[in-house]
């Protein structure tokens, strides 16, 4: 089950990377869309929505706290992640 979930998440991401990607660098001139694509906020909401269920029911898989070390790595690389993407994506747009 855990593969094909993965399977599937892989499958959504393709397109959706594709729409955000020209959602990011659509130039005004080319007369392309303004708008997020359907399969971005598909997987917007998948991923959303399977973090919501394993924040639920994830209790009992997840008994031991996180190791400070794992828990303060993966908060640095969220962040620093959804900060280059802001930052891209405010750059990008101030280029049009």
């Amino acid at each position: 089950l855990n593969t094909y979930r993965l399977f599937v998440f892989f499958v959504m991401v393709i397109p959706a990377v594709n729409e955000y990607y020209y959602f990011i660098t659509n130039k005004e001139e080319e007369g392309l869309n303004k708008k997020l694509g359907v399969f971005t906020w598909i997987f917007l909401s998948c991923t959303t929505l399977e973090f919501l269920i394993i924040y639920k029911f994830g209790n009992e898989l997840f008994a031991l706290p996180w190791p400070p070390l794992v828990k303060w790595s993966w908060i640095c690389a969220g962040s620093v992640t959804l900060l280059a993407i802001g930052i891209w994506t405010l750059k990008l747009k101030a280029l049009k």
